[in-house]
């Protein structure tokens, strides 16, 4: 049965409630890996987070139930290759470095029935980018977000955009979002006045300052590392639906492309079925530290939209006529 033993890996905080989740509904949680060593920068930063209770709480009880089970956390490892015979039966466990190199000689084969790894969220701008929202590059993160100003309007008069589209927060800003997204669509149509509305809204921006800093200092705590491009062998697949190895996306680079829509049309990675949603992120690191440039610079897969565009007329012709 595929996921009786299993280990959890990468970097971020969502590595422990994942964990949790799995422990108690009976899987056998090897390990919990997470990449990034224990620093003082790191104990400083994590130290930053001391004023939201709440949110410290809400680890610690992750932590319980993992120490509940009996599942060792490590900082410092990571799953940095996976074995079986089509399908995962072994992973291999390496102690890294501050910038996620695999340290010579720690590699170690665990067998697993399944392995959980996560490197944190993109954001899905399809929607925003099909009505002609701007983007705003993210330092240090392989996907943009949505534009927006204070109000949470887009580039676009009467388009608002609210959630992790505006980048990657957590559920306490996006939900703090919606709210000033709608009291500010309610102004925009002339449903609000600039009274009532700044009445509405003002403890709401006060709640979302808060939580935007919250999500700022822990974003801080788990940093990006370019080491784990260090990872993949050359036949690793970074496009399993096009059967991409990532020895491929360093030949094209080789051959002169220098962005990833160039690598795209040569190698086909992103051309199947989930347009880039799972490899795009890898992809668009992968061209960047190959290229040298910043990852706007070598742009993303632009996914394509979730909708299009249907007339009236196609509605209206597709109804099923009621019987005489």
């Amino acid at each position: 049965m595929t996921g009786r033993r299993v280990v959890v890996a990468g970097s971020g905080p969502l590595l422990l409630p994942a964990a949790a989740g799995l422990a108690e509904a009976g899987v056998q949680v090897t390990a919990v890996l997470e990449a990034n060593t224990v620093t003082a920068g790191t104990m400083v930063r994590g130290a930053r987070l001391a004023p939201f209770s709440k949110k410290v709480s809400e680890a610690g009880g992750y932590a319980r139930i993992l120490g509940r089970h009996r599942v060792a956390v490590r900082a410092g490892y990571a799953v940095t290759a996976c074995q079986g015979d089509g399908r995962v039966e072994q992973a291999t466990i390496s102690r890294v470095d501050r910038d996620w190199r695999p340290v010579p000689g720690t590699g170690r084969q665990v067998p697993v029935d399944a392995v959980h790894v996560s490197f944190g969220f993109s954001p899905a701008l399809e929607l925003a980018r099909l009505l002609g929202c701007a983007d705003l590059p993210q330092a240090g993160r392989p996907a943009a977000a949505t534009w927006c100003d204070a109000d949470q309007a887009t580039s676009v008069p009467g388009v608002f955009a609210a959630g992790e589209t505006t980048g990657v927060a957590g559920a306490d800003v996006a939900e703090l979002e919606g709210y000033l997204a709608g009291a500010a669509a309610a102004r925009h149509l002339g449903l609000l006045s600039w009274g009532p509305f700044n009445k509405k809204t003002s403890r709401v921006r006060s709640a979302l300052a808060r939580a935007r800093d919250f999500a700022r200092r822990l974003d801080a705590v788990y940093p990006w590392r370019p080491g784990g491009l260090d990872w993949p062998r050359a036949d690793t697949l970074v496009c399993r639906c096009e059967e991409v190895p990532w020895a491929a996306i360093g030949a094209a680079v080789a051959d002169g492309a220098r962005d990833v829509r160039a690598v795209k049309g040569v190698t086909r990675c992103g051309m199947g079925y989930c347009q880039g949603r799972v490899c795009g992120p890898a992809l668009q690191q992968a061209v960047a530290a190959a290229t040298g440039r910043g990852l706007s610079a070598v742009g993303d897969l632009g996914t394509r939209p979730l909708i299009s565009p249907v007339t009236l007329g196609t509605i209206a012709g597709s109804a099923p006529h009621p019987r005489a």
